[in-house]
């Protein structure tokens, strides 16, 4: 896994007739912008879950936007492949790294960001994990607000476009 994330992060500067774009933060950006619109039409009607394609899709544009950020901040993208999919350490690492100048998160969306962070790690979005969804694991937080989860990704794409598109 780790030598085919480096693959993927190879290309991380263009120059093109003499102008010069880093193509972590604009393209981090835009990735991220686009899961959270896909988080966003999945929004559920009355009788409807958001479990789980909704909640992947937010939980990618929050990690999205956080690397985003932190490749604005310098982080190469090889570097920010090794967060892997660990929200709680993104958050952490990218308020070290000055975030609360640009986006402030309320307290309600760093709670629920850390209590999706686990879920979001162990890919339980992803793929079946009915055991973990009905409770019988115990060790797992309560499911995360999808609309405060959301709220943060809106709050981060929309802070974080201007200075990803200067990085």
């Amino acid at each position: 896994m780790a030598s085919l994330a480096k693959k993927h992060t190879m290309i991380e500067n263009m120059s093109l007739l003499g102008t010069h774009v880093r193509m972590g933060p604009v393209g981090l950006w835009v990735y991220a912008s686009s899961y959270l619109r896909a988080a966003q039409a999945l929004e559920p009607g009355p009788d409807g879950p958001r479990w789980p394609a909704g909640y992947g899709s937010v939980c990618r544009a929050l990690e999205l936007s956080l690397k985003a950020f932190l490749s604005v901040k310098g982080r190469t993208l090889p570097e920010l492949a090794e967060f892997g999919h660990d929200l709680q350490r993104l958050v952490e690492d990218a308020t070290a790294a000055g975030l609360r100048d640009l986006v402030v998160l309320e307290p309600s969306h760093l709670v629920e960001i850390e209590r999706a962070s686990r879920y979001y790690i162990e890919k339980v979005f992803e793929y079946p994990a009915l055991a973990v969804v009905s409770g019988l694991y115990p060790n797992y937080p309560k499911t995360p607000d999808f609309d405060s989860l959301v709220s943060a990704a809106d709050l981060l794409v929309s802070s974080l476009r201007e200075p990803c598109l200067r990085a």
